[in-house]
């Protein structure tokens, strides 16, 4: 696992949800991000993608 911050990789996911991390937020490019958000429903979390320019 990296420091906080960091892009989470599908490998990290589990390893979240053993922390107790229920939802992540991303600020990425949807084309960004490294895992998909049906990684994050299996293990009962959420992925939410604040969209951050027009």
């Amino acid at each position: 696992m990296t420091d906080k911050g960091a892009v989470p990789f599908p490998s990290d996911v589990h390893r979240l949800k053993e922390l107790g991390v229920s939802g992540v937020v991303t600020l990425n490019e949807l084309y960004e991000t490294l895992v998909p958000s049906s990684l994050y429903k299996n293990m009962s979390s959420r992925r939410v993608d604040a969209v951050t320019k027009k």
